[in-house]
């Protein structure tokens, strides 16, 4: 028989529990929910202890003031589920928590009314097989969740705070939307003030800790959860939401014993599936990994098809910064990768492609997409090289390239890098197959790209000092400028405003057939051929 438990949250506020014996159990602790269902009580089973405590009241008031309200802090709300308030009953300490989004629940398929873990989308057999297609979203929608959750491990080590158990197990992601959420934030505490009985989750916790798990018995000796445990964890996840597999359990076999296996295979002997230089444990074919591909097939989809921005990061963290962990890749710098790889990607013309969206990078062999073998079919694509003022009015390279498809949008960030990038994730891509994209409040357009007339153009939707540098030629508002390779835009003459120079990605094959999907006015042809990609075109190409 149920009852509705009315109890005194240690704010004063009235919290309210359903009492039907049937608690949902979460590991650690027991699950209710309030009459309405908008939030939940948790209470662990196990006895907390003085120091816990404590660290629960901090994380409910201090930890939480210091990432919600501060500077920019409002943003951050829907990437948490925090603990609002702390309850005690019988004994018993409790935290409140505000009930996960519908979006973070399967809908559908054979996992409906499951949580969206982040466990169903980092393995290549569980993506396959269980995922429902409505939930899988593109390559670009799991580049835009991982910047997310970039965004949210950043704000809790600026706040000096760390989640002891950084793994798929706690967060929930909906792709299609771009959408993340942190949970297990009862595990959040601050290095060196707090210890945590809480080390980690198997595949995610850093080597170091895997390797002193098996060393000291005691918990006070073994290596506690810090910034550079959960940036090993971070890449983890990235790799994984990216990838579909794990950067570190390949088919080495280090040894039959299964706790030495594990602490060699994931601590002091963990190697890399991808090492450039050590193949020991590379991903081999095997049975039924048909089923999987093309994401088990490193040769198939290495991570380099992701770019370069990513690609040294994955080198710094799983070769170089793997053992030593000073050598890790920070929070800030996967977002900022992300945030680069993103102005890389274009949609892929296959119907059927795996990710939907490949990223360009000018080395391609082929023409063809790396996931679906589908080819390009495309003479050219521009793209705009960022470059910043400095010294006199003269421009430096910015490290920054955006590859342009019609109707892809150049915002505010790209034109002046003073401004700080928008949140603009799925909702609001701004993509489409022809058309105006929108320049409204808050959409951060000021440009697009556009093909007409067999030419490439950038078309001005918001910028006052739109301007070939060369010619001094002014681009008034919702007019276009024809690209060619070489040539030098002004894009903003403001303090922190940038310039562009403007190349095209050439097939060296006879020009073919634009798809529709990535122009909105191609003509027909046979995009056929075997060329290669290059950055630069034939002399005198525009």
């Amino acid at each position: 028989m149920s009852r509705v438990v009315s109890i005194t949250a240690t704010d004063g506020e009235k919290v309210e529990y359903v009492d039907d014996g049937l608690a949902m159990s979460g590991g650690q602790k027991e699950v209710f929910w309030s009459p309405d269902r908008s939030y939940v009580v948790a209470f662990p089973n196990y006895l907390v202890e003085k120091d816990a405590r404590e660290c629960l009241h901090r994380l409910v008031d201090d930890y939480r003031i210091a990432i919600f309200e501060g500077e920019g802090g409002e943003s951050f709300r829907e990437l948490f589920c925090w603990p609002e308030r702390i309850v005690e009953w019988k004994g018993m300490i409790g935290l409140v928590y505000p009930a996960f989004d519908r979006k973070f629940y399967f809908s559908g398929g054979p996992l409906k009314g499951a949580e969206k873990t982040a466990g169903w989308f980092a393995s290549a057999k569980s993506f396959s097989r269980n995922v429902p297609a409505e939930s899988r979203g593109t390559l670009r929608d799991h580049v835009w969740t991982c910047m997310e959750l970039c965004r949210a491990v950043g704000r809790l080590h600026s706040a000096g705070l760390v989640l002891a158990d950084l793994s798929d197990n706690h967060l929930l992601i909906d792709p299609p939307t771009g959408s993340v959420l942190v949970t297990g934030t009862d595990q959040i505490f601050s290095p060196g003030e707090f210890s945590s009985d809480v080390l980690g989750s198997r595949g995610y916790m850093a080597p170091e800790t895997v390797k002193n798990m098996y060393i000291h018995a005691r918990q006070s000796e073994k290596c506690q959860p810090s910034v550079e445990t959960n940036l090993h964890s971070l890449a983890v996840l990235v790799y994984g939401l990216l990838l579909h597999r794990h950067p570190l359990l390949g088919l080495a076999d280090w040894t039959l014993d299964d706790a030495l296996r594990e602490s060699r295979k994931l601590g002091k002997g963990a190697l890399f599936i991808e090492h450039p230089k050590d193949p020991a444990n590379r991903l081999l074919p095997y049975t039924g990994w048909e089923d999987f591909l093309p994401w088990a097939d490193t040769d198939q989809v290495p991570f380099a098809v992701l770019g370069p921005h990513l690609g040294k990061l994955f080198i710094d963290a799983f070769v170089r910064g793997l053992h030593v962990s000073r050598l890790r890749p920070t929070a800030l710098a996967w977002e900022d990768a992300l945030a680069r790889t993103l102005d890389l990607m274009v949609p892929c013309p296959g119907p059927d492609c795996p990710a939907g969206w490949v990223v360009v990078t000018g080395k391609a062999r082929t023409p063809v997409c790396p996931l679906c073998g589908t080819p390009w079919g495309l003479p050219s694509l521009p793209y705009l090289d960022l470059r910043f003022f400095r010294d006199g009015g003269k421009s430096f390279p910015d490290g920054g390239r955006l590859v342009g498809y019609e109707g892809r949008p150049v915002r505010s960030w790209h034109a002046d890098r003073d401004i700080p990038p928008e949140r603009c994730g799925p909702p609001d891509w701004g993509t489409r197959t022809g058309g105006t994209v929108g320049s409204g409040p808050g959409s951060g357009t000021v440009a697009e790209f556009a093909f007409r007339d067999g030419k490439w153009f950038l078309v001005n939707r918001g910028l006052d000092s739109l301007e070939d540098l060369a010619t001094g030629t002014r681009v008034p508002v919702d007019t276009g400028i024809a690209l060619s390779h070489g040539q030098e835009l002004i894009l903003s003459r403001a303090e922190g405003g940038r310039t562009a120079v403007a190349g095209m990605v050439y097939k060296l094959e006879e020009w073919g057939w634009f798809p529709e999907r990535l122009t909105g006015s191609g003509k027909s042809g046979t995009g056929e051929g075997q060329g290669g990609w290059s950055l630069g075109g034939p002399a005198g190409a525009g």
